[in-house]
Formats: structure tokens, sequence, C-alpha cells
């Protein structure tokens, strides 16, 4: 595991603590947690590099059904 310092806003900070007071882990658990819950899934090495930029674009699409404006 590799250590990295970053600054946080006062009030993430705080929230950050609440969660894992709640959940009884540590800040930094809940931070790992969060993270690895908000970065999308990593294409497997072995697809073709057109197919790993496909699939990195899709995660910026929205999960709303497309809507026909007639």
């Amino acid at each position: 595991m590799t250590t990295r310092t970053i600054e946080v806003p006062e009030d993430l900070y705080l929230q950050l603590e609440q969660r894992a007071h709640a959940a009884a882990q540590s800040v930094d658990t809940v931070v790992r947690q969060t993270l690895a819950q908000s970065l999308p899934p990593t294409p497997e090495p072995d697809l073709p590099q057109a197919v790993q930029d496909e699939l990195a674009a899709m995660t910026h699409l929205s999960d709303e059904a497309p809507q026909h404006h007639e």
C-alpha cells in the first residue's frame, strides 16, 4: 500500500470522520472505500486500447433512459 497526503476541506473531513465513527472504522478505511466505490472499474489489460477507451468514455454517460422528443 502507498501512503499519500491530500488536502481536503474541513467540512469534507468532518463528514468522513462522522461516517467512520458511525461505521466503527478508521477515516483511512472510509476514504479508501469511498474512492474505490467512486471510480469506474479498471478494464482488463488485455483488451485492445480502442475498447478500453470506449469503456472509459461510457463512464460519463447517464443511466437515464433516452427520451424521444417529437
